[in-house]
Formats: C-alpha cells, sequence, structure tokens
C-alpha cells in the first residue's frame, strides 16, 4: 500500500508579551493532514524533523517563546 497525502494545513496561533517590543511569549501549531493509510508514526516523524531539522523559524522562535504542537489526520478513501 502507498501512503497518499493529499492536503495538509498548518494553523498557527500565539501570545505576545504585554510590554514592548511585544515578543512572542507562546505559540501553538496544529497540523492537520488527510490522505490515505497515513501513519501515527510517520506524521510525528515529519513534525518532529520541521521542528529539530528543518524549519529556522521555528529554532528561531523555540530560543524564545514556548512552543506547543498537535495534529490530526483525516482518512481519504
Amino acid at each position: 500500500f502507498r501512503r497518499v497525502l493529499f492536503r495538509s494545513e498548518i494553523a498557527v496561533t500565539g501570545e505576545n508579551r504585554l510590554e514592548p517590543p511585544w515578543p512572542l511569549e507562546r505559540a501553538h501549531i496544529v497540523y492537520h493532514f488527510r490522505g490515505r493509510a497515513l501513519s501515527e508514526q510517520a506524521v510525528e516523524s515529519a513534525i518532529q524533523l520541521s521542528k529539530e531539522k528543518y524549519c529556522s523559524v521555528s529554532a528561531t522562535i523555540a530560543a524564545g517563546a514556548e512552543i506547543t504542537y498537535e495534529y490530526t489526520l483525516e482518512e481519504d478513501l
């Protein structure tokens, strides 16, 4: 069988500190994946790689803010 990703979306919400220059204090990232035969293990691995290896923005923000993550999987037959 093949894993097929039909759609992915990322939604980000955040909170800034109250004092100038209002840096980001917290961010929450929600990944939405839709596809066929997507495994939780593969999705978690992809998210982990994006956080730790490929996303320089995430690495920069994580130095000064708390970042939390979650994901949803939607099976499409």
